[in-house]
């Protein structure tokens, strides 16, 4: 018999196919209802749990349910029903289905939301000797996202001065939390203003750098060459850092610049 079948229904299948009579049924399934009220306590509690977790590497919210009571003499199966339920009220949810143990996890991408996301579990319980479905309780659970971050700590020339035919090098430090390990960013140099007199120069070089990050200091560098002989200055180069919204979050200033650097006639 399909484990489908309405409460109603199903005692009245049970009636129909037992000799043993209607005042049986009922003493059976008081009984289960008895097994997984915590307020009889006379064969037990009914134990359930629910829990979330936050997988900062994949940007995935995890939430898990599951339920059990400590004395199953009646083969009761159990099912759990998992939300999870982000701060912006989206959802996702998942159903076990029964089993003898009754347990469920639910995924969720966080897509860029930080805050707290709830998870729900609610359970039922099956009891085969009344083919009876029973409500089980519940219990909740949240978990705080917060998305690592990365942040531009420096930007520096390693020359506050570049004579005709003399090169500088800029170097930018950009720091990741180890959450951020992995993500691929973005950095970009490229001119942030001038003064004076600035007729040409070379580079940035490599203007546009793709990396995985490492946990801790990420270091990129690029490089001037002052390749006019008129020139008589100064310029900035900024740094910009672009990273996936929905996995890191990018603190700080961005873009930073460097200091003056100028761009000098021959010595």
């Amino acid at each position: 018999m399909a484990r489908n079948i309405k409460p109603r229904l199903a005692l009245r299948c049970w009636y129909q196919r037992s000799s043993i009579g209607v005042s049986f049924i009922a003493t059976v399934a008081a009984l289960c209802f008895l097994a997984v009220s915590p307020a009889y306590g006379q064969m037990g509690n009914v134990y359930n749990y629910a829990d979330a977790s936050y997988d900062e590497y994949q940007g995935v919210v995890i939430g898990y349910g599951s339920v059990i009571d400590d004395y199953n003499s009646f083969g009761h199966d159990y099912s759990v029903y998992v939300i999870v339920q982000s701060p912006s009220g989206r959802m996702a949810s998942f159903d076990s289905g029964f089993s003898s143990g009754g347990q469920g996890w639910v995924y969720m991408d966080t897509f860029g939301e930080e805050g707290q996301f709830l998870v729900t579990s609610t359970s039922t319980i099956f009891c085969p000797i009344a083919y009876t479905y029973f409500p089980g309780g519940g219990a909740n659970g949240s978990v705080i996202v917060q998305l690592p971050s990365i942040t531009i700590t420096s930007v520096s020339s390693s020359h506050a001065e570049v004579h005709f035919n003399e090169s500088a090098t800029i170097t930018a430090q950009v720091s990741a939390d180890p959450g951020a390990r992995g993500n691929n960013i973005t950095v970009r140099f490229f001119e942030a203003s001038r003064s004076g007199i600035i007729k040409g120069y070379g580079g940035p070089s490599d203007p546009d750098q793709n990396r995985s990050l490492a946990p801790g200091n990420n270091t990129f560098t690029s490089t001037i060459t002052n390749n006019d002989v008129d020139n008589n200055g100064s310029i900035r180069i900024n740094v910009s850092v672009t990273a996936d919204p929905m996995k890191v979050r990018v603190n700080g200033g961005n873009p930073v610049a460097s200091g003056d650097i100028a761009l000098k006639p021959a010595n």
